[in-house]
Formats: structure tokens, sequence, C-alpha cells
């Protein structure tokens, strides 16, 4: 059989730069030799500004360790870079650091087990916990933290822990990168290869955690496909795409297509990465010669090309995969390889085949990474995590949406002469597919954080307090960070008493600096002075809960002592001038609406909100005695109360389960997904479902707005819109 040569374009689409071999650990397998070399920043500067000119779509900074250089010349190398790359650092996260640009596409850290296992591995003792702190601290910063275990014999069977831990510490995926033989990896080459069964072992548990836990799961090196039906069949295949797409720079300028590799093609210091892209001393590698049985048979040779292509146990420059050489009878046939792309290729196709676009037109927003690169032969649409080669059309359509044409009907009239209605639709589609765009979905929430509270109310319909296993702040952030993507610009945080929940402040802070409206629904007994002072600029509003204008009308609902706590709070949100709501619930106690409006407007509230009570929760039975009022004497009640739900807004529960409305909520109504574990898109598809089935049924709350007060009445019915 012939062999095949691999095809390569004008430059590589991903290229690791290693800023300085000079590193705080000492862990078994890296390939890097020599940890107490200097940082020598003009020669970094120099390898920066090539790569620069070169317009590479993916750029790596690693090292040794990035993290060790000053953060002012990092954020100078991420900001240069970032004109036209999309830019990842990758460390082993011993070293917080602080400040960094958010020009900066992802943090890729390394977890390579439990505490004692990771502390083995890389020799640091402590280092766990530092490293685990400062991901909280990225995730918190708002960066796309990506979890990069190195799997090897000592840790293939805590794969799925791993996976677990960085779910939890709301990392965004989990690439796996297998034990290879290079540099100081060599000497402890037979301690850690993971042997077939044990590579086996953990492809179980990345598979298993991945569908569990809903979260980007593969490999970060190249895994030979012959080696279980799994990877084809689970789409967990991998090839770096050395010599093809990837290519790596050393602290000198010296350029190779491996960081494991010690054969050098060149220097950018020296000639342009183009230039040594195009070497003929490259043929060596890409005329595949150095194949053996079974790749050089195999027709999926030039897609896998033998797994990982650099050992230094092997005698020659490349060879195929360790996995292969000491397993041959234990792979998949190539004829088995074969058929398997061949099913997956047709599914790939009939996938994309069925391009979906809604029946009324989208607005866009613009991912923050993606870039258009023409510098080379090809043009390439650059994404967060992905290079995509694109046509002279497509780059215009681009560059419209870029440059602030967002509405789909604006992009349609704009091209017309181009291209028909329906293909542009579907081309965008693709495009929010490929996540280079999202369309504008579901804009505001409430998000009842907690049910934990500090009060006992005898109407609480959640009858809080009540533990729910409450997710993580680093898990909460992530998931706003998703709906923001898709157009989330206003949060109500309610509960229990949100400003119980661990972590509010930094939650408040995180949706501040991305532009996000925050709310607050509270009880006021927590709002001291100090409290309100550290919120105050990170809010739009209060809403304080308030079930008298007595002190005795109050207290006799939410416990004694409460309403002195509450006027309290008020009175510090008005000595900080923040906007506030006041909250009543009606009660035998406390069923004068003017009254209670007058007083609203006196004590200085934006509005006034006024709820009948539900009979649920604590309030069901008590209902008659305490909340049965009659408010027909005092206000005019709509005679029909229909669903004027919209696809736009949502209620979220502790568990992260999202329901069209608090009321579908409370009654056990069928979620549409849960916000940690479901994609935005189906969610969002879910809720429009319902929208469009219930509009204009009945809903069991009747609404009276008024310029100042809104007034919600109980009908007493279950909601019929499941």
């Amino acid at each position: 059989m012939k062999k095949r040569k691999l095809e390569y374009y004008s430059v590589p689409h991903l290229v690791h730069i290693e800023m300085s071999y000079s590193c705080n650990a000492k862990c078994f397998f890296c390939y890097n030799p020599y940890r107490d070399s200097p940082i020598d920043y003009n020669k970094i500067d120099k390898v920066v500004r090539a790569v620069s000119k070169s317009h590479i779509p993916h750029v790596y900074l690693i090292g040794g360790e990035p993290s060790l250089l000053e953060p002012k010349k990092l954020n100078e190398y991420i900001d240069l870079l970032s004109k036209t790359s999309s830019v990842t650092i990758v460390t082993n996260g011993l070293r917080y650091i602080e400040g960094m640009s958010k020009n900066l596409a992802c943090l890729g850290v390394a977890i390579h087990g439990d505490a004692e296992t990771q502390e083995w591995l890389s020799g640091v003792k402590g280092g766990y916990s530092r490293t685990v702190e400062n991901i909280k601290r990225y995730v918190r910063d708002g960066f796309d933290v990506r979890c990069i275990p190195v799997l090897t014999s000592k840790n293939y069977d805590q794969i799925f822990n791993i996976i677990k831990l960085a779910k939890e510490l709301g990392m965004e995926s989990v690439f796996v990168d297998k034990f290879e033989i290079g540099g100081m990896g060599l000497d402890m080459a037979n301690q850690l290869k993971p042997s077939l069964e044990q590579f086996k072992v953990s492809l179980g548990q990345m598979i298993k955690a991945r569908d569990e836990f809903k979260i980007p799961v593969g490999f970060g090196t190249a895994i030979p496909y012959c080696l279980d039906e799994r990877l084809i069949k689970e789409e967990m295949f991998a090839n770096c795409g050395v010599g093809v797409t990837f290519a790596a720079i050393n602290p000198n300028g010296d350029f190779r297509i491996c960081n494991q590799s010690e054969i050098v093609y060149g220097n950018v210091l020296k000639e342009p990465i183009e230039a040594i892209w195009k070497t003929k001393s490259l043929d060596d590698f890409r005329n595949l010669s150095w194949t053996q049985s079974p790749c050089d048979k195999c027709v999926l040779v030039t897609e896998c090309t033998g797994g990982c292509k650099v050992d230094l146990s092997c005698s020659s420059g490349y060879c195929i995969d360790y996995h292969i050489r000491e397993n041959q009878n234990e792979l998949i046939s190539t004829e088995k390889v074969s058929l398997l792309w061949e099913e997956r290729e047709k599914k790939i196709e009939s996938k994309f085949s069925k391009v979906f676009y809604p029946k009324d037109y989208r607005e866009f927003l613009v991912e923050k990474h993606i870039n258009i690169i023409k510098k080379h032969k090809e043009k390439y649409l650059i994404t967060r995590y992905q290079t995509i080669i694109i046509d002279d059309l497509t780059a215009q359509i681009i560059e419209k949406i870029i440059s602030g044409v967002r509405k789909e009907r604006d992009l349609i009239d704009a091209f017309k002469e181009k291209i028909e209605e329906k293909e542009m639709r579907s081309f965008l589609s693709k495009l929010e597919i490929a996540e280079a765009i999202s369309s504008v979905k579901i804009q505001s929430i409430d998000w009842e954080i907690t049910e934990d509270c500090n009060l006992n109310c005898k109407h609480c319909i959640v009858s809080s307090p009540r533990s729910t296993g409450a997710m993580t702040v680093e898990q909460i952030i992530r998931a706003i960070n998703k709906l923001y993507d898709n157009g989330l610009r206003e949060i109500s945080f309610t509960g229990g008493e949100p400003m119980l929940f661990p972590g509010i402040i930094d939650i408040l802070k995180y949706n501040k600096e991305k532009g996000i409206k925050s709310r607050i629904l509270t009880n006021g007994t927590l709002l001291s002075r100090d409290i309100v002072k550290k919120i105050s600029p990170l809010v739009s509003e209060i809403g304080v809960s308030l079930d008298g204008i007595t002190e005795k009308a109050n207290d006799s609902i939410r416990g004694e002592g409460s309403y002195n706590k509450i006027i309290e709070g008020i009175n510090n949100l008005k000595e900080m001038n923040i906007n506030f709501s006041i909250y009543f619930t009606l009660h035998k106690r406390n069923n004068d609406i003017n009254k209670i409006i007058q007083f609203s407007k006196k004590i200085g509230a934006n509005s006034c909100r006024i709820n009948q009570v539900t009979k649920r929760g604590r309030a069901e039975n008590q209902y008659d005695s305490n909340f049965l009022v009659d408010v027909n004497k005092s206000i005019e009640i709509p005679k029909e109360c229909t669903c004027d739900l919209d696809s736009s807004h949502m209620f979220v529960n502790p568990l992260g389960e999202c329901f069209p409305c608090v009321e579908i909520s409370q009654i056990r109504g069928k979620s549409l997904g849960n916000i940690f574990y479901t994609e935005v898109d189906d969610i969002f598809n879910n809720l429009n479902k319902f929208v469009i089935r219930n509009k204009g049924k009945d809903c069991p709350y009747c609404m009276v707005v008024k310029e100042f007060e809104t007034i919600c009445l109980d009908k007493d019915l279950s909601c019929k819109s499941i």
C-alpha cells in the first residue's frame, strides 16, 4: 500500500511558546530538564513579537511555569498576541497571577489526582490545596479555566474524581494528557506509563464523568484510534496535529513540531514561522516514512498518525505510539477502525444537513475572542477554541457582524444580492454551532439561590429555613457566564435569605464586572451598615420584605424583633442611597392596601409590591386563621388573568432547576433543564415551547400594576400551564 503524505496549511493553527524553562514544581513526567534556567525577558520579547507577526490562530503560553513571569510582562504578551490570536496560558496553579489580562481566552491548570497523588507527581508538598484555591480565584475572576491532568499509572483510576472536582470548581472542561516519554519522563517511564488496561479504565471513567457531570471531556494529546472502540463511538479520539496544525517554540526561539521533540527545524528569531513551516526537512516527518505496522496499512493514518509521534525511548526521531508498539495483539483491527469512522462520518453529515433556525428573526451576540485572519493563503475564523477555514463571503458576513450589525433581518438585507434568506439563516445557525456567535435568549432570571433563612415566617411558601445542598460559588459563576454569553443581563436573587448564601458578595462582584444588573430580595434583617456598604456599588436595587406598617403586625408573621431590624436595614440602604422597594404580604393584621402604599412612599421606597398569600408551604395549614383577606373592597380585580410569560425570562431554584416562573417551581412542575448540567440552547428551546403552548391561558395570579405599586393576587388555582 502506497503511503500517503500529511497535508499542511500556511502556518500551524496552534503554537506553544515555552516562555522559560524556569519552574517551581518537580513533576516526574515533565519533558523539561532545565527547571533552574533564568527568565530572559529580552529573548521572550523577541519570540512573542515573531509569533505575533505570523498571525497564528491559537497560541499557548507555557513553560516551565509562565506564572513565574512578572504579571505586567505576561499581560503585555497576552495583549499583543490576542490582537490576532486566541491566547491560553498553561500553569501548574501553584502561584496566582495577579491582575491577569481579560484578553486571555483560557487558563489551563493541572490537577493530577487527589492531594497525595498530586503532590507525589509534582514534588510539591502542600501544592494541591494551593492549586485548588487559585483555581477558585481564577473562576471568580471570570476566566475560562480548563483542567489538564496527565494520565499515568499512578492516577488512572482517579480520573472520574478529577472531573468531579473540576465541575465543583467551575472549570469549563477537562482535557487529559496521556503520559508521553520525554525529558525528565524518560527516567520514570517504566513507573509512569499507564498500561493499555489502565488506559481503558481511565477512558471509561472519562465517559462516565462526562455524561454524569455534563462537562466537556476529552484528550489533549494524540490517542491512537485503535486502542478502544469507544474512542470513535463516544467522540473521545484526539490527534495533536504535529506537523500539520501544531508546533512549539523554545525560550531560545528554536522551532520544533512538538514540545517533546528534540529535532529543531529553524529559529523564529532568524526567519518567519511561515518559512520554517515550509522547509523541505519537514518532509521526513510528513511523508510518514517512519510509520510501521499496523499504522502504515491503516486508511486513517493521515487522521490518527499513530498517536503520539515523539518518544525519547525510540531510536529514530519519530515513531508510532508506545501503546500500539507494545500491544499489537490487543488492538482493534484497521478494518474495524475504518468501519467505525465511516459510521461517525455519516452521523456528522446527518447532523449538519439538518441545521435549524427559528421562526422569528434573531439578534446576535459576538463571542469575545472571535477574529478573522487574512494574512495567509487560507482565511481563518478564530473562536476561543476553534480554527475554521472560511471563504471570502463568509469572511464578509462575519466582519459585518463584528462591526455591529447584529440583527438577523439586517444581515439578510445586507447580503440579499449574494445569498438567499434561507441559506443565510442556516449559515448563521452554523456559526452558533461553532460558538462564534450566539443569539440573544434568556435575558433575565429570578434565582432562588438558597432555601436557608434566619427567620421562620408563618407564610413561607418554601418552608425555609431548609437545607438543599447548594452548589459552589464557582459553579454558579460558571453558570452565569454561560447565560451571559446567551444574553443574560439581569438577575434577581431570592431565597430563603440570599444574604446568607456563602460567596454572595463574590457573585455580585462578578456580575458587576460582566455588566449584569443584580437585584436582591431580602428579609432585611441582615442589612447591617458594613454589609450595605459592601453591596452598595454592586446592586441596582434591593427588595425588602416587610409584613406590617407596625411592629406588632409584622412581628406576628415574621417573628419578634424582626420589624426593628428591617427598619434599621432600610435606613442603612437610604444612608448609602441604594434604591429599594418594599414587599408586603397581606394578612389579617395588615390588610389596608391604601395604608400600605402610603407607608411605603413615606419611608422612601421606589415602589411597593403587595402579595396575597399563596396556599403553600407553612401558609397552607393556617391560611384561614391568618391570611384569608377580602381585597375586593380595596382594588378592582381583573376579570381575566392569563399567562403573560415570554421566553426572555425564567426562574431558577437552589439546585439549578429552571422553570418558566416561580409558580411552576412551587407546584413541582416539569423542569426546563438544569443550569449546571443542561445546555442553554436546550433550556431556552423548552422555555420557548412552554410560552408558545401556554400564552393567554389561565394563570393563578392576577397582577394589578400601577405607577407606584404592583399587587399580586392569588386566585388559589393550581397552574394548568405545565
